[in-house]
């Protein structure tokens, strides 16, 4: 699918949507689960540790820049699996998982150190 320039029309329309949905998420969890749920809450946080554990990695190796935030690369990794997985499992596809991989892979990669 080829990406196309939205109007100001279409931009408004967009941030409304994603307003939207983001206030429904807040008040209302995702996929059946709580935001209230501690054990739910502590679970991404362990799973976002081990990824930041990763990329520390990656960064000691000299895979990754000083300057890279790896709090906020291990987020985007976890918002990535979480939302390309309920998408995918969602819509009985991998695409979404798969642009959602691609674009934190390459967010991700555009700290690697330039030789």
């Amino acid at each position: 699918m080829r990406a196309t320039a939205l109007t100001r029309k279409g931009r408004a329309t967009r941030e409304r949507i994603v307003r939207a949905a983001t206030d429904l998420i807040a008040a209302h969890g995702v996929a059946g689960t709580s935001t209230e749920d501690e054990d739910l809450n502590q679970g991404f946080l362990r799973w976002q540790a081990l990824l930041l554990d990763g990329l520390n990695a990656m960064r000691d190796r000299g895979e990754l820049r000083a300057d890279a935030d790896l709090g906020e690369l291990s987020l985007v990794l976890l918002t990535a699996l979480q939302g390309g997985a309920l998408l995918s499992q969602t819509m009985r596809n991998t695409q979404p998982m798969r642009a959602s991989m691609d674009s934190a892979l390459a967010y991700i990669r555009s700290f690697t150190p330039v030789p």
